[in-house]
């Protein structure tokens, strides 16, 4: 899930972290591993969230989801795993900057 400008707020103020850069190098190979994705990195390893399931992509609350784990005691190899449910839920609220997807004006 690709978060807004305003949704990563919402998530910085229940985690206190910031997402990678989406300007970062390593950016488009893991949109290329994991799709489009807002991508936090803490010390178990990746994370992403994932629309809880009564709610869908357009709002609502998401899950923070672990899917990928560091796989070196340095911390510089993430290997893929089965993703980890963290536990935490955050109330993202509808995107409304421009990272929400554009809808073409079809009432012409």
């Amino acid at each position: 899930m690709k978060l807004s400008t305003d949704q990563i707020a919402a998530a910085k103020a229940v985690l206190g972290a910031d997402p990678l850069p989406q300007d970062h190098p390593v950016i488009a190979e893991l949109e290329q591993a994991f799709g489009p994705n807002t991508f936090y990195l803490d010390q178990n390893g990746l994370l992403i969230f994932q629309a809880a399931a009564e709610c869908d992509a357009d709002g609502g609350e998401a899950r923070l989801v672990l899917v990928a784990a560091w796989s070196d005691e340095q911390k510089s190899a993430l290997g893929r795993i089965e993703p980890v449910d963290t536990g935490i839920t955050v109330a993202l609220g509808a995107p409304t900057d421009s990272a929400a997807p554009d809808t073409p004006d079809t009432t012409a």
